[in-house]
């Protein structure tokens, strides 16, 4: 539905790649230079500047969220304009449920029942499950016979196969004034879609969607789930209403997010080739003026508890992530963008740490800069990673939960080595199958 300029199916434009061989080129010949030349002063303070950005750059996230964490740290950060006990007048709109699905013969029922608790009046919902002609998988699970509202569409198997490229074919279907995403494994609030739909017919204009929290419900699993229901906590407890508070891009979640289907249509809807979507969406509706406010409702999720399913999963969003950037770096970016993707890829610079002790000494041939560079590097590790550790603490001193110093400290930096190895493959697959979707195998996590 978006035009090849506004998508990621070329990732990068004309000027882009010139941009890229300017920056290559001017690599070799700072390494050129520095081979053939034993003393090189001008070398040698290059890459000490570069070096000290590089550390720097990776150590900035730590520090903003902790920033973050403090002033929000006290305060009710979710709130309704209106009251769901209230609304016995209201003339509730129709809306659509987007239920993309592949594969997902293992929870396709519960998914079904999961949705079908939703109270929302029968007449004024749809609910259009998603599937694919040869997801024989999903096709056998089904009940012979769905609820009322609920209707299978079968989607004709064409590439890029893509939640993005499943939401548009449904997108052509809907009925509704709104539309919202659900996954596979989601258990939304019962209440979810009424909250909704009295904030978007009470907003202002410029509210173009709204983002309910996601929670991880299997958390005690093991220390894989537990480190991912703290990262989601803090994400949607604390940076998620720092970011509205600020009116930057809100992230969307990718599921349980709502939107005005005109406006949604008015922007090309999802960009297929994108494997973050709801990313590039977020930005999207940034740039045309419109915001995402905070819906204060719940759906509930599981999180991987394979350590080669969370893999998959955190390779495709990096990847996503930077697939958004460069396509919406065609143009000229604002300042509140630069920093959306800068902590956006927070997940990935803080497990860098662990990478730029050997990249700095195999960089830096002068002793006394190495010394420098090593200590700052040093410095900046142990300073992220005791804030990391902190923050952990107190969020789970704030939620009252039971503490696990026993695999928090090593679970902390198995954790990191996850990320960057997540953050390799998104890399390589970048280059080699942009628009591969990973899938999150739902039926082994925990």
């Amino acid at each position: 539905m978006l035009n090849q300029y506004d998508n990621c199916e070329k990732l990068l434009s004309l000027k882009q790649k010139q941009a890229f061989v300017l920056i290559i080129t001017f690599f070799i010949i700072i390494a050129i230079v520095s081979f053939l030349r034993k003393e090189c002063d001008l070398c040698d303070y290059i890459e000490l500047f570069m070096c000290i950005l590089l550390v720097t750059m990776i150590n900035i996230s730590p520090i903003h969220k902790a920033f973050v964490f403090v002033i929000f740290r006290n305060r009710r950060t979710y709130k309704n304009k209106r009251n769901i006990a209230d609304s016995s007048s209201f003339i509730f709109p129709y809306y659509t449920v987007l239920v993309p699905l592949r594969k997902e013969g293992a929870v396709v029922k519960d998914t079904i029942n999961s949705l079908n608790s939703i109270e929302y009046p029968r007449e004024k919902l749809q609910v259009l499950l998603l599937l694919h002609e040869d997801d024989d998988n999903t096709r056998s699970a089904m009940p012979e016979r769905l609820p009322e509202s609920f209707t299978a569409i079968y989607l004709p198997v064409e590439k890029p196969l893509t939640k993005g490229r499943s939401l548009n074919y449904g997108l052509c279907y809907a009925q509704g004034k709104y539309v919202t995403v659900f996954d596979a494994e989601d258990k939304p609030d019962a209440d979810q879609l009424k909250k909704a739909a009295i904030l978007l017919e009470n907003s202002a204009q410029d509210i173009w969607a709204l983002q309910a929290r996601l929670c991880i419900y299997n958390n005690d699993k093991n220390w894989l789930t537990y480190l991912f229901f703290l990262e989601y906590k803090f994400w949607y407890s604390y940076y998620i209403p720092y970011l509205s508070k600020k009116n930057y891009p809100i992230p969307l979640g990718g599921t349980s997010n709502h939107f005005k289907k005109e406006l949604l249509l008015s922007l090309g809807g999802w960009d297929s080739f994108n494997v973050t979507e709801d990313a590039d969406l977020a930005v999207r509706i940034f740039k045309n003026g419109g915001k995402v406010a905070i819906l204060d409702s719940e759906t509930r999720e599981k999180a991987p508890s394979k350590i080669p399913n969370w893999v998959r999963q955190r390779t495709r969003w990096i990847k996503g992530l930077l697939q958004t950037s460069l396509v919406h770096s065609r143009k000229q970016v604002s300042l509140p963008l630069i920093k959306y993707f800068v902590f956006c890829f927070s997940g990935i610079t803080l497990p860098a740490n662990l990478l730029i002790f050997p990249l700095l000494v195999f960089l830096i041939k002068n002793p006394i800069h190495k010394q420098i560079v090593l200590s700052l590097a040093k410095s900046g590790f142990l300073f992220s990673f005791g804030i990391t550790i902190i923050m952990n603490f107190a969020l789970m001193n704030k939620l009252r939960l039971k503490s696990i110093i026993r695999i928090l400290f090593p679970g902390i930096i198995m954790y990191w080595v996850l990320y960057l190895w997540s953050g390799l493959r998104a890399f390589y697959q970048l280059l080699t199958k942009p628009h591969h979707w990973e899938k999150t195998d739902n039926s082994i996590n925990g």
